[in-house]
């Protein structure tokens, strides 16, 4: 009957994927999302840039002049920091949070995370909080926190912020907005994520995605930690804004339904071991009943054997085998001597 039990509960465990996979995927899909957003305001994104059309700058308005005629050209520039508001304005209304969707603000301010929000806040809120970035745009940029970046220290702590302060039943964003410029002499930003991919790794840590914002960075540096995300942490995704050719919002939807695909294929894994670990302790369980059913029909068979052995009629028959042995024997005896 256990053997009938574990085939049925294999044939069940392998329909159930098919059964109930697009109910999952939808309960996936309308989980509510947590934002950690992480803008760089320390003084090398104060610098200007001549923007290049992309999706991720053209969505509030024309950043780049369109000329009234053939020989008239105008350049305009704008701040990294505007920009990196822009990309991340532009992102939210294209991923059109819902109303059950919050956020949380954190400005880089040299080698500390400036709280902005005190908080997740509902992603309502998020027009009123653009005032704050708005008004930082316009700091002064002539204190000494503004000099110095640690951006390693500032992607650990929103990593572990997410990680600590957003509930299991929510998906996990990062949107992390920077030059790549680093000035401090603290942890620098690659070291940062090998060392947090090995513990996403070891606590398996529930994080959607992080959609980086590399703002008008070197291209050296845009390709070391491009390189080092790729390598440690497959679930981020590099963003270049500013650069020869306009990043559009199709390359991002690409990159996120690779990420969804993924993540699918990981909880399919999970399932598959786990079935398949609850397979091997049935087998355990199985081939322990039939070692046990195995002794007790040894000890049985011995328990009938010395039943038989110990009878008043094979002990009987025992010694009448041997009387007659005997009386046998003393026959023999005297036709050989006579």
């Amino acid at each position: 009957m256990k053997i009938i039990a574990c085939i049925s509960l294999v044939v069940v465990s392998f329909l159930f994927p098919f059964i109930f996979g697009a109910e999952r995927a939808s309960t996936y899909e309308e989980k509510p999302t947590d934002y950690v957003i992480v803008l760089d305001a320390t003084a090398s994104m104060y610098a200007s840039e001549i923007p290049i059309s992309s999706d991720f700058l053209e969505c509030k308005g024309k950043l780049v002049p369109e000329p009234e005629d053939q020989t008239q050209v105008e350049i305009k520039t704008v701040k990294r920091i505007t920009l990196a508001r822009i990309s991340i304005q532009c992102w939210l209304e294209h991923e059109n949070p819902s109303e059950t969707d919050r956020f949380q603000l954190f400005f880089i301010q040299g080698t500390y995370m400036e709280n902005v929000t005190s908080g997740f806040q509902p992603i309502s809120k998020w027009e009123e909080f653009l005032v704050e970035v708005k008004k930082e745009e316009e700091e002064n940029i002539s204190g000494p926190d503004k000099f110095e970046t640690d951006l390693g220290a500032a992607f650990f702590e929103a990593v572990h912020f997410c990680i600590e302060n957003s509930p299991p039943d929510k998906r996990k964003v990062i949107i992390f907005a920077s030059d790549l410029v680093e000035s401090s002499s603290g942890s620098k930003l690659c070291g940062v994520i090998d060392e947090i991919s090995r513990d996403f790794r070891s606590r398996n840590m529930d994080i959607t995605y992080i959609l980086f914002l590399a703002i008008a960075a070197r291209k050296d540096d845009y390709i070391k930690v491009n390189r080092c995300f790729q390598n440690k942490f497959p679930t981020a995704i590099f963003v270049p804004i500013i650069t020869n050719e306009g990043v559009t919002f199709e390359h991002y939807d690409t990159v996120v339904e690779i990420l969804k695909r993924n993540e699918d294929l990981r909880l399919e894994n999970k399932e598959k071991e786990e079935e398949l670990t609850e397979m091997e302790e049935q087998l355990t369980e199985v081939s322990g009943e039939r070692d046990e059913c195995q002794n007790l029909i040894d000890s049985r068979e011995r328990y009938f054997y010395q039943e038989i052995i110990s009878s008043p009629l094979i002990i009987a028959l025992s010694v009448i085998l041997i009387v007659c042995s005997l009386g046998i024997l003393l026959g023999v005896k005297r036709l050989l001597f006579t």
